[in-house]
């Protein structure tokens, strides 16, 4: 499954240090397959972080991307999607679902 990761930048570029700008701290959106580690090493346990991230979609619907954002609020991590399936889950609400899949899937 690819991931991107995206920052406040719409280019696809190799991941290089991150810049400041005005106050963000941006990473530049990378088209490269990360596993698990390398996906939570960019959570800082300190800071407020917002990743959005994207895969093909499942079949019939595979021509479009799947996004999901990972929110990172003080180390807490969560995961939220907007799913076509309406299953019963304790955090969801309509088809916006929290923590359905692990953050990093």
């Amino acid at each position: 499954m690819e991931r991107w990761v995206s920052g406040l930048n719409q280019q696809f570029t190799k991941l290089s240090s991150p810049k400041k700008d005005r106050g963000f701290e941006s990473l530049p959106l990378r088209q490269k397959n990360m596993n698990n580690k390398e996906l939570e090493k960019l959570i800082d346990k300190d800071k407020y972080q917002v990743f959005l991230y994207a895969c093909p979609a499942n079949v019939p619907l595979n021509f479009a991307s799947h996004p999901w954002f990972v929110v990172n609020k003080l180390g807490s991590v969560s995961r939220w999607e907007v799913l076509f399936r309406n299953t019963p889950h304790s955090t969801k609400w309509g088809h916006l679902y929290m923590n359905f899949f692990p953050p990093f899937q």
